[in-house]
């Protein structure tokens, strides 16, 4: 009976202070999000600090101080206005937004392990998935998880990492036709081909020669997009990762492991910063090389991969991404336009052409001259689920709108692109970085009508 009452007292306690972490933990995570904030603010950083501060008026309940704070703060026209920070306060606050989602990762692990010693199960497993959402990296949660981490893959479960590390090889370092003599042991995402080229590892099912054909094409991607860039991006410091799947149920199983990520048959993720793509064209080809939807799904994907990374603003947080040009205020259309746009990578005589998909243009003259296609700023204003609501216009749109910005304004347009990906997105930043809103729509119409 004692000791029954004891070990009462026990959990009793162990709860008492698993709440205390918790709490310490939210007060934190609120109070330094404000702070880091009016640092933000303070510095120039108005798209940033307007994320963070909109972020907490959203979900902070009832009338906390934080909360009224964050609300007073968002007055006035200055979260409207483009950045004016240096280069160095840019870094500076990615270095404080890091160590912030970290430190609050840190509380929540203190709380897991609290959990964990008292056997509570149902706070052991929250709060340790709480703590990779806090930060992604977090080295602690990821051991507790049983995962480890590997190039092009990031973190995984122990036996998916043995099996990587153990299957991976260089595409060039083994001929083709030896290779394909075990296609038959690789036809399971279980047994899949792992293949390595200089900046993408690969893991597919699929026959051995598509691996190659498409690590081929990445890299192909990977040339003419940066120097189509000219600086603005720069090349990833680590290889990316690309998932081709032969069958939609082992994408799905993948896409079962991430957080908030919908039902797609190809798509990137920001925290995971892999590529997910089901082919489409293995049932219709049995040779060699890459087919025509594999590819624009390879290519579209990759490019949002591209930018994303080599954009030097790693997304560290499931937080992090909430405030974060998926949902950014104006101009999502952006991330779409730029995917689609090279999605169309083909090569003629060697030479790279982009730009083939003439009936998306066609079919946005047909919106003009029905009078359906939507002013430019209201399309710019279009927010992620907004756009996705209307996407096969929308998709369309934002590929025409590109052709004609690289055609008429390259320059400008690939700096705002950066731009955007540095999550400087707004309306005024686009018309001080590429030119008037009205003045482009009309112009952006006349440009139709010559098409």
């Amino acid at each position: 009976m004692l000791t029954a009452v004891l070990l009462g007292l026990l959990a009793q306690g162990a709860k008492e202070r698993y709440q205390q972490k918790i709490g310490e933990m939210s007060d934190y995570f609120w109070k330094e999000r404000l702070r880091l904030a009016e640092w933000a603010k303070s510095s120039g950083l108005n798209r940033e600090a307007r994320g963070l501060l909109e972020f907490m008026v959203k979900n902070i309940q009832g009338t906390h101080p934080y909360k009224t704070r964050a609300d007073t703060l968002l007055w006035g026209p200055w979260k409207r206005q483009p950045n004016s920070a240096t280069t160095a306060k840019q870094k500076e606050y990615l270095r404080r937004l890091e160590s912030y989602y970290r430190a609050t990762a840190d509380r929540c692990f203190e709380a897991y392990r609290i959990a964990k010693a008292a056997s509570m199960k149902e706070e052991t497993v929250t709060a340790l998935q709480k703590t990779i959402e806090f930060y992604h990296d977090h080295e602690g949660a990821r051991k507790e998880r049983g995962e480890e981490k590997v190039d092009g893959f990031g973190w995984i479960a122990k036996a998916d990492a043995e099996f990587v590390r153990a299957s991976c090889f260089d595409a060039d370092s083994r001929s083709v036709e030896d290779l394909e003599k075990s296609d038959g042991e690789h036809e399971t995402w279980a047994s899949a081909w792992v293949v390595r080229s200089k900046h993408y590892v690969l893991r597919t099912d699929l026959p051995v020669r598509r691996a190659l054909a498409a690590l081929e094409l990445l890299e192909k991607l990977h040339a003419v997009l940066l120097e189509w860039c000219e600086g603005s991006f720069t090349e990833p410091p680590e290889r990316m990762g690309v998932y081709f799947f032969r069958r939609l149920a082992d994408l799905e199983a993948e896409r079962a492991k991430l957080p908030n990520t919908p039902a797609a048959v190809a798509f990137y993720h920001a925290l995971t910063n892999v590529v997910y793509v089901r082919s489409f064209d293995s049932a219709r080809e049995n040779g060699g090389g890459v087919g025509r939807s594999d590819q624009e799904f390879l290519l579209h994907e990759a490019t949002h991969q591209l930018l994303d990374r080599g954009a030097e603003q790693r997304v560290v947080s499931i937080f992090q991404q909430s405030n974060q040009r998926l949902d950014a205020v104006d101009n999502y259309w952006i991330v779409e336009g730029a995917a689609t746009w090279f999605s169309t990578l083909r090569f003629e005589g060697g030479e790279a052409k982009l730009g083939s998909d003439a009936w998306r243009i066609g079919a946005v003259r047909g919106l003009a001259t029905q009078g359906k296609l939507p002013t430019l700023r209201s399309f710019l204003e279009l927010s992620y689920d907004e756009f996705l609501k209307g996407s096969h216009a929308n998709y369309a749109i934002s590929y025409a709108l590109t052709a004609f910005l690289v055609e008429k304004y390259k320059k400008p347009f690939v700096t705002f692109l950066r731009e955007y990906y540095l999550g400087n997105g707004s309306l005024p930043s686009f018309e001080k970085t590429v030119s008037g809103i009205d003045k482009l729509d009309r112009e952006f119409r006349v440009w139709l009508g010559e098409k």
